[in-house]
């Protein structure tokens, strides 16, 4: 299995309503690419609620195989969540993959 982990700031340009929103809605929106995309086995944003943290996001998701990871990398649902929905609200970005 692989995990894929990737973590984000959202813009410190943000009200707090506007970073509850834009959190929600990523939260809503990737999580639903599960079940698009095949190879994708879990995946769950996890939105910073418990002081103290330095990221604001979270996301886990869980592949069979490094062929799934790049498969949904490249998926094009993948990357109109990630141009509507992810990348207009973060400020940073930091990523790890791993097999367990």
């Amino acid at each position: 299995m692989i995990t894929h982990i990737v973590m984000w700031n959202l813009l410190e340009s943000l009200s707090d309503d506007q970073k509850k929103s834009a959190a929600e809605t990523m939260k809503e929106k990737l999580e639903g690419l599960h079940g698009k995309i095949d190879g994708l086995e879990s995946i769950c944003l996890h939105i910073d609620a418990v002081e103290p943290g330095n990221r604001s996001l979270t996301l886990t998701a869980v592949f069979k195989t490094r062929e799934d990871l790049l498969f949904y990398i490249d998926h094009p649902e993948h990357k109109k969540v990630g141009a509507a929905y992810v990348r207009p609200f973060v400020q940073d970005r930091a990523c790890m993959n791993f097999e367990d």
